[in-house]
């Protein structure tokens, strides 16, 4: 290790960890720093008990990708504050994660020096942004968000005294040919492969690379429990127990077996494990945005006792543009003039469209008319062209952001748009529309693509939702196309087109923290990026 000069050190040794093969190396060098143990309780001090000093320690030891990723501002000795950055494993967003620890007095001073350092770093690796959970003694909100750093996703604790007599007496049984096994070398690939598949979309968790994976399991191997035919792995279990407190550190099952049960099999597994090991206390955390997970956890007993709120921020380039979005002055936001797609040519509505805009909804009227209520009031070309210029006067000011889609002919082939803009909160509603005889050609996909990379990467959205008739079958099937997420709100309705009675809708939503992973994205995010601003 090196010493600075009462400023900051840095754990160094004469190697660098680039990949799990230098693992083993690596964490025998840094097993030998004897600092790491007073830093691990220099954590659970500062983050009153949040982060126990055994899993600073795991978390130093094997989830980092070289020594440089720990960061000590102070000395060593005695640190003012401490951050880890954490990327040698997958989490749902691609995003590495930056852990900061700082004692009291040096929250903002701490957030200010590690937040750049931690973004270098994951500039350089494979991750595609940075988040940052919210510990006890850990960083500076307020800092945070003048760094352009928004709310993506929160973490339950939840803590059950007693399991549910309902959830006990409820009959589990495994499908035919499966059954639980202690996990096996030979079964690791199997479990990995699950592993990733069931948390691929569930903000906070974390996955390792399969060597680092196989090396954690010989570690932990008699805690964890598969579900298996002997050679497929369709739900597995990970519990810890320390005295009368049991943990259910993680639980899942394959994706092609949902609604299948097996979520509550592998829950009522390892409870079965942590009360034969004495556990009187049973404890679990969860993404709070994961309903069927609450669900399932709630109906056997547990209630949440703490909440750990993490935010996030993606690229630099793109980081760049956002933070020119200024909310007092939302005309002077500069936008792309057009955005180019390989099938699509998205740009806001200009002066002399309303010819081609009234064809293609004269063409198209029967279709649309069904779901929209505004082609009614597209009678004649004026009307069309009288929209048009509306809309183009409301794209200047920023109050609606309305565009046309043309093919890369030229041809005008629907509109799209980012509407309900509140430029302070954020939060944007993405609509469409296609004529008939462009369907399934991929116009719209790949407009709301580039639309939602905008709204992210550009104008600094903190949550993208598009909502439709929950009968619009071929309008809903885009955004889960896309990988938006189903909304667990209560049902809402609204007054059907035609005015025959309600209609229920369906509402589907993103964040910035679920959008990274999704593989069109980067696609996308590049064309925005390269695309001409308006201003």
């Amino acid at each position: 290790m090196r010493e600075g000069s009462g400023v900051e050190s840095e754990f160094e040794v004469e190697f660098d960890v680039v990949d799990s093969v230098c693992l083993s190396r690596y964490r025998a060098a840094v097993s030998a720093v004897d600092p790491i143990a007073t830093l691990a309780r220099f954590i659970a001090a500062v983050s009153r008990g949040r982060m126990p000093e055994a899993q600073s320690l795991d978390a130093m030891r094997n989830l980092v990708r070289s020594p440089g990723h720990i960061r000590v501002l102070g000395t060593a000795g005695a640190p003012d504050a401490v951050g880890v950055v954490i990327d040698l494993c997958e989490s749902a967003a691609n995003f590495a994660e930056l852990s900061i620890f700082a004692s009291e007095g040096h929250a903002a001073a701490a957030t200010r020096a590690l937040v750049p350092w931690a973004e270098a770093l994951v500039r350089e690796g494979p991750r595609a942004g940075v988040e940052i959970p919210l510990y006890p003694g850990g960083p500076d909100p307020s800092v945070l968000a003048e760094a352009g750093y928004v709310f993506a996703h929160a973490l339950w604790g939840m803590r059950a005294v007693a399991v549910a007599p309902e959830f006990v007496a409820q009959a589990r049984v495994a499908p035919p040919g499966f059954s639980w096994q202690a996990l096996t070398p030979a079964l690791v690939p199997a479990l990995h492969a699950t592993t990733r598949s069931a948390f691929a979309g569930v903000p906070g968790c974390f996955v390792f690379e399969l060597e680092a994976f196989a090396e954690r399991c010989l570690v932990d191997g008699p805690t964890r429990r598969v579900l298996t035919d002997g050679t497929q792995v369709i739900a597995f279990v990970r519990v810890a127990c320390d005295g009368d407190v049991g943990t259910v550190a993680s639980l899942g099952r394959a994706p092609a077996w949902r609604a299948c049960g097996l979520g509550g099999l592998a829950l009522a597994e390892g409870l079965r494990l942590l009360g034969e090991a004495g556990a009187r206390t049973f404890e679990l955390e969860v993404a709070a945005r994961n309903r069927v997970a609450l669900a399932l956890y709630e109906s056997a007993g547990f209630v949440c006792t703490s909440e750990l709120r993490v935010v996030a921020r993606a690229g630099a380039e793109r980081r760049a543009r956002s933070a020119m979005v200024d909310p007092d002055h939302p005309a002077l936001i500069p936008l792309p003039s057009r955005l180019e797609g390989a099938r699509v040519v998205v740009r806001p509505f200009a002066r002399g469209d309303g010819a081609a805009l009234w064809e293609a909804v004269e063409a198209s009227r029967t279709e649309l008319a069904r779901w929209l209520p505004w082609p009614a009031r597209h009678q004649r070309v004026d009307d069309s062209e009288q929209y048009v210029r509306s809309a183009a006067a409301r794209w200047m000011t920023r109050e609606d952001l309305a565009v046309v889609l043309t093919d890369r002919a030229g041809r005008l082939v629907g509109g799209s748009g980012l509407h309900g803009v509140d430029w302070r909160v954020r939060v944007m509603e993405i609509g469409y529309w296609l004529r008939t005889d462009a369907y399934g050609a991929g116009h719209a996909t790949e407009a709301v693509g580039l639309l939602t990379a905008l709204a992210f990467d550009v104008l600094g959205a903190g949550r993208v939702f598009i909502r439709c008739e929950r009968d619009n079958l071929r309008s809903a099937a885009l955004p889960a196309r896309l990988g938006f997420v189903p909304e667990a709100h209560p049902p809402e309705h609204r007054l059907a087109v035609d005015g025959s009675g309600l209609v229920e809708l369906v509402e589907f939503g993103l964040t910035r923290a679920e959008l990274a992973h999704l593989p069109w994205y980067a696609e996308a995010a590049r064309r925005v990026v390269a695309a001409p601003l308006d201003g």
